[in-house]
């Protein structure tokens, strides 16, 4: 800016000399000083046919900060850039028409992000989008009829905490022609089960009198009994007796859990194969079976009957299970929509207590923890099940050194690799932590802590056997944990190398000692376009860092698979706070 008042000739003037003197040298000094431009462009091809994608949504965060987002559309040869860039790394990812959103260089929850710098390639990338599949099909029944309101459940072959096996990807609900539609799926092998009830079934007792008879006849309710002393049995009483036959109604049906194509027997259910762009299509014919019919004993009059069946990784609970009381004993009949198979039972049992004051007869009611057992069903009525064994309960105390943070929801979490949903409590104040009363089963979990800016460093058990960050709960155990934990998490920042050269897409995996007893210590990621690398929450400890290409359908957590692996890979030590490190690519 000119002082105000000079004579503008001379401003001008010297201006001119001072910019002619100084020429070359402003141009090498602007040469050095300006930012260079830096940019991300490429183009969008179909992962199957190379062809391009025009119309493709591409979209690249600055991983620095989230909410610092861009967007471009692909041209008619499916080319995209993005220009005056910093430098940094940006998440980058896209979708179109037919083709679901995807991460660059995507496997299963990982990406490599694109690396933006001096000496960089961020340029004239190639993003490979994975065309998307479809299932179609229609439900009927043995008539030909559609069957309305089926649940029609879709599982996914595919890897999955280090094992390769046929996971619940998503469910959906038949319309009024029968009719379901998966869409938007990835490549790959799928497996079909279907759920529904027959809507003209009628599932009543065979021993015990039905919800309707009581309506019709009456009944005087938990609380009080009027009269004096128990009346004895009358005849019918004796028509209700178990031990005595009785005639199963003809409606008395269920659908069985059906997989494609048409059979009971999950080993028999054949694979859908899914290409890129292409429907399947997978019709189902449900046949309804008369109904299993069972007495438990020493269960309560009121008790609440659970049946599940579990397939592949899911577990399924039958909607239609009742129990009704014979004779006032302390037993009844299961009945319901019950198809035969192997199922999982689940009691809460209800137990009265009878106290006679003056002419009235008094019931106070008892409750029981939930009980399960193992239950085969035939077709023949034949009833085979395992000893009852009280669910698991566990509870305990997490020993911190510090306080937890403000609003964190922390929580112990127990994660069991066959079962779809790890179980959460969550830990109170004063560091106890209580399991909800029947969510545990028996079986092998895993230990870990959510939200708690902390790492265990120990955990002892009472009533269960540890091993590492896994416990054993056993049937009916009463189990008490202490965790001690210790506040910070490691981070390791790595780069992976071949040949003194970095490599995008390789699987990166920090294995801990004794993988088997300790799953829930291993930390992955994908190596970004630089070769660089981020594993955050790592617990601190040692561990065996891994760098390996074309890694993804590699099963770690097999020891048998993973041990060969170790000998190439590099010992770290981890501590709180953030670690450096190189790692060759195997």
């Amino acid at each position: 800016m000119c002082r105000e008042g000079a004579p503008r000739a001379i401003v001008l003037g010297w201006l001119l000399s001072v910019l002619t003197a100084g020429m070359a040298f402003g141009q090498r000094r602007d040469s050095k000083s300006a930012p260079p431009k830096l940019q991300i462009s490429g183009t969008v091809v179909n992962g199957q046919s190379d062809d391009p994608v025009a119309g493709a949504v591409v979209e690249i965060a600055y991983t620095n900060d989230l909410s610092q987002r861009r967007q471009a559309v692909s041209d008619a040869e499916g080319r995209f850039s993005f220009s005056d860039l910093v430098a940094g790394k940006y998440a980058m990812e896209a979708a179109a028409r037919g083709f679901r959103l995807q991460g660059y260089n995507q496997h299963e929850q990982f990406s490599s992000a694109v690396a933006v710098g001096v000496g960089l390639n961020s340029e004239g990338l190639t993003f490979r989008l994975q065309p998307d599949g479809a299932i179609f099909g229609h439900i009927t029944d043995e008539y030909g009829d559609p069957v309305q309101q089926a649940d029609v459940l879709l599982f996914y072959e595919r890897m999955e905490d280090g094992q390769r096996g046929m996971h619940f990807a998503e469910e959906w609900r038949t319309d009024n022609e029968g009719s379901f539609h998966f869409a938007h799926l990835p490549p790959g092998e799928y497996k079909i089960a279907v759920t529904a009830q027959p809507w003209y079934a009628q599932n009543r007792p065979l021993h015990a009198p039905s919800p309707a008879d009581e309506a019709i006849n009456g009944s005087t309710g938990p609380g009080i009994i009027s009269g004096g002393p128990e009346a004895p049995p009358n005849a019918d009483d004796k028509a209700h007796n178990p031990e005595e036959e009785a005639q199963q109604l003809p409606l008395d049906v269920a659908f069985p859990i059906t997989f494609y194509p048409n059979t009971t027997e999950a080993e028999r259910a054949e694979t859908i194969v899914v290409r890129g762009g292409e429907k399947a299509r997978a019709d189902l014919v449900l046949h309804a079976v008369p109904t299993v019919h069972f007495i438990e004993k020493a269960i309560g009059a009121e008790a609440r009957v659970s049946l599940s069946q579990t397939v592949f990784d899911h577990s399924v609970e039958l909607v239609n299970v009742e129990s009704a009381s014979v004779n006032n004993k302390e037993t009844a009949e299961i009945y319901g929509a019950i198809p035969p198979g192997h199922y999982t039972m689940g009691v809460e049992a209800t137990h009265w207590q009878i106290q006679t004051m003056a002419k009235n007869r008094l019931r106070s009611k008892r409750e029981e923890p939930l009980q399960q057992k193992e239950v085969d069903l035939s077709s023949e009525g034949e009833v085979s099940t395992s000893p009852a064994a009280a669910a698991v309960s566990v509870e305990g105390k997490v020993q911190l050194t510090s306080a937890l943070p403000k609003n964190s929801r922390a929580a112990v979490r127990l994660f069991r690799p066959d079962i779809d949903q790890p179980r959460v409590a969550e830990i109170d104040d004063k560091g106890h932590f209580v399991f909800p009363e029947g969510s545990i089963r028996p079986g092998r979990y895993y230990v870990f802590l959510l939200n708690a800016a902390s790492h265990i460093e120990k955990v002892v058990a009472q009533g269960a056997r540890v091993k590492g960050r896994s416990i054993e709960l056993v049937a009916g155990d009463a189990a008490r944990l202490t965790i001690t934990a210790a506040p910070g998490m490691g981070t390791i920042n790595g780069v992976a190398l071949q040949n003194g050269k970095p490599v995008a897409g390789a699987m990166v995996l920090l294995a801990p000692p004794d993988p088997e007893d300790n799953l829930v210590l291993f930390r992955r990621d994908q190596s970004d376009t630089d070769g660089s690398f981020t594993l955050p929450d790592v617990v601190p400890g040692k561990y065996t860092l891994l760098a390996i290409a074309n890694g993804w359908e590699l099963e770690w957590a097999n020891p048998e698979v993973l041990t060969p692996y170790l000998a190439g890979g590099t010992k770290i030590e981890v501590g709180v706070g953030v670690s450096k490190a190189q790692v060759k690519v195997q």
